[in-house]
């Protein structure tokens, strides 16, 4: 039996994700032709992994969100300076120990949500002249491993200017290209399967890992 899923509660970090997130599962699964997913209005904010963490906190968050109205569950976070397969682990262990009653599942960013922005810049950049972006390449290594892109972002515009999530963080999905995404972003590549996971999945909790 599919479990199937349309109105998840959000567990994300800062006050832009709030409305960058929701954007982007939209967007997301709009290309996989799914279009009856909406997350529940009111979002979990103000929640970092470090806080999770420590001992009872993630549970606490947990039992909190399945008591809400959505239907299912997805902690999408910034991973910052833990590794995202261990953390998933941790999380997915703790979490199976609850034996929640709604679906539950992790995406996690394995620096932070705007390094899907660095990977187009070319096409944000492009599309959002008024930034007066610097056109120096400072992007040839890992852009998975950068911390802090969202300082990356506001060096690369010019000097009155800077990245502010609360205004930018949502605008800049628009400018998103997806293709480059799917095949250049493990980051976004997992986050995908956890929405597809959502829709189509069988498992309680997502990613299985054992």
């Amino acid at each position: 039996m599919i479990w199937e899923c349309k109105r998840p509660t959000l567990i994300v970090e800062g006050a832009g994700d709030t409305k960058a997130v929701p954007r982007l599962i939209r967007e997301t699964l709009y290309l996989n032709s799914i279009y009856d997913i909406n997350p529940i209005p009111t979002s979990i904010s103000n929640v970092e992994i470090r806080r999770l963490m420590r001992a009872g906190e993630l549970e606490r968050y947990i039992e909190y969100a399945v008591r809400n109205v959505g239907d299912s569950v997805l902690l999408i976070l910034d991973c910052e300076d833990f590794c995202p397969l261990e953390v998933c682990r941790n999380f997915c262990s703790r979490i199976e120990a609850r034996r929640p009653e709604k679906k539950v599942g992790i995406a996690l960013f394995r620096s932070e949500f705007e390094t899907l922005f660095l990977h187009c810049i070319d096409e944000i950049a492009a599309h959002f002249t008024e930034y007066g972006w610097i056109s120096e390449r400072l992007l040839s290594r890992d852009l998975e491993s950068i911390r802090d892109a969202k300082g990356t972002l506001s060096r690369m515009m010019r000097n009155d200017r800077a990245y502010k999530e609360t205004r930018d963080q949502e605008k800049f999905i628009t400018a998103l290209n997806f293709d480059k995404l799917r095949r250049d972003s493990r980051s976004f590549q997992h986050f995908e399967s956890t929405l597809l996971w959502l829709s189509r999945g069988m498992e309680l909790i997502y990613p299985a890992l054992k």
